[in-house]
């Protein structure tokens, strides 16, 4: 091999395993929550809760997002928490689908039980269950 040729391929290796690298599971060690979420006594029967780190109390973890179905939800697996205070923001709607004819749109997700509701929560580094009973006050 020619030594332009060597260069190339030292080159190209090396680009190679910056990507590799780059697309590991670097940072902290996540956690798996789950947990229930009602609203005025009963389950939600669909929604999302958004987890975002707070930066300001210190936590440089990743965001997550969890879908409630049922009442019940989940992180997904290997896509947890760090722990920390988190700024948690919940969505529910009534899981009944909503057709509109006239614009061909379908809502499977339904109608809005209630505005989003935002709280900050600590939570353990470890995995985690945490249950959110929300009602209209």
């Amino acid at each position: 091999m020619t030594p332009s040729r060597w260069c190339c391929a030292l080159f190209a290796l090396a680009i190679v395993s910056g990507f590799a690298v780059g697309c590991g599971q670097g940072g902290p060690p996540t956690y798996p929550l789950s947990g229930s979420v009602t609203w005025n006594g009963k389950p939600v029967p669909v929604g999302l809760i958004r987890l975002v780190p707070d930066a300001d109390a210190g936590n440089p973890g990743p965001a997550a997002v969890a879908v409630i179905k049922e009442g019940r939800y989940a992180t997904p697996v290997g896509k947890g928490i760090v722990g920390g205070k988190y700024l948690v923001t919940i969505s529910g709607n009534d899981g009944v689908p909503i057709e509109n004819q006239e614009e061909g749109i379908r809502n499977v997700r339904g109608r809005p039980l209630f505005v989003d509701v935002l709280q900050e929560v600590e939570f353990p580094r470890a995995a985690a269950t945490h249950d959110f009973s929300l009602s209209a006050q």
